[in-house]
């Protein structure tokens, strides 16, 4: 395993386990998207609003939720990651339950980028109680 993979998965690891460490792992200037048009979709730019944008929000909407790293693999700087989350109850009593794809960019011993990808009507039905009806 590379140094990038290996630094990417601390970084997941400690999510869980020790949330602030993880983020100390962030570059200042680190740039984190959510991909999609939720509620908590977004590029965030530093810890803080990560932090204030997306981890706190979601903490508050999924109690329980651990990430798990299926497999990290990349080459030089860029590493991907595919996850999946156990857990996760949520407020409006649907299991959240989500697969992720994450590209990011490590340089030297810091992150600073990340892409997620996830599946989006997830987030609607489980965190908001949005059922998504098809289009007739």
């Amino acid at each position: 395993m590379s140094d990038a993979q290996e630094t990417v998965r601390r970084f997941f690891e400690r999510m869980d386990a020790d949330p602030e460490s993880a983020l100390a792992m962030l570059a200042s200037d680190a740039v984190w998207t959510t991909t999609g048009t939720t509620p908590l979709s977004g590029t965030y730019r530093g810890a803080a609003a990560l932090v204030e944008g997306l981890l706190t929000p979601f903490a508050e909407l999924a109690e329980g939720y651990k990430l798990v790293i299926d497999e990290v693999f990349g080459e030089g700087e860029r590493v991907a990651a595919l996850a999946h989350g156990e857990g996760g109850e949520t407020r409006t009593g649907v299991p959240y339950r989500n697969h992720y794809a994450f590209f990011l960019r490590v340089r030297g011993d810091r992150i600073t980028e990340v892409v997620e990808y996830m599946d989006t009507v997830m987030v609607e039905t489980a965190l908001y109680g949005r059922e998504l009806t098809p289009a007739s």
